[in-house]
């Protein structure tokens, strides 16, 4: 619910809507499989990495979206969930190419956003642009439309 908000928030502050574009959040059940995945162009999944079989979930929709949409994915997560592992195996297995989790500095005003304030000061992004902009341009530019991200990060060390 949180997340959702926040992304109305921020969606409400780009031009989408002049070039003919629409935004829309959902709640969605990743563990009910009854229950159908809306189309979509970005898939976000935020802090669900938990457990090994909620990963799963997790990642099977993320590869449903990617193959049957061609959606990009931005999934956070952070640090050291016991889930990550198994999430990132499983898109490997699937074929979808990703660079891992970026540990992100969560801006000062973050803590304010929840009522007993932030657990931690860092969470991990992972980003997949989608399957048709792969076009060797560089995927930061991208992402951030030559402005710098609200966060600073730096590629996160792999655990062994």
């Amino acid at each position: 619910p949180l997340t959702c908000e926040l992304l109305e928030v921020a969606a409400g502050q780009q031009t989408y809507e002049d070039n003919g574009g629409s935004f829309a959040t959902r709640e969605l059940d990743v563990c009910d499989d009854d229950t159908a995945l809306p189309r979509c162009d970005i898939l976000v999944c935020c802090d669900m990495l938990y457990h090994g079989w909620m990963a799963e979930a997790v990642a099977r929709r993320c590869i449903e979206a990617y193959e049957r949409d061609n959606a990009g994915l931005i999934i956070t997560s952070p640090p050291g969930r016991i889930g990550e592992g198994r999430f990132l195996s499983l898109l490997d297995k699937a074929g979808v190419p990703h660079s891992g989790f970026e540990d992100a500095i969560l801006p000062a005003w973050a803590d304010k956003l929840w009522p007993n304030g932030a657990d931690e000061s860092v969470t991990g992004i992972l980003r997949v642009l989608p399957p048709r902009l792969h076009l060797g341009v560089d995927q930061e530019e991208i992402l951030y439309h030559g402005r710098a991200p609200l966060y600073k990060s730096a590629r996160r060390k792999k655990r062994h």
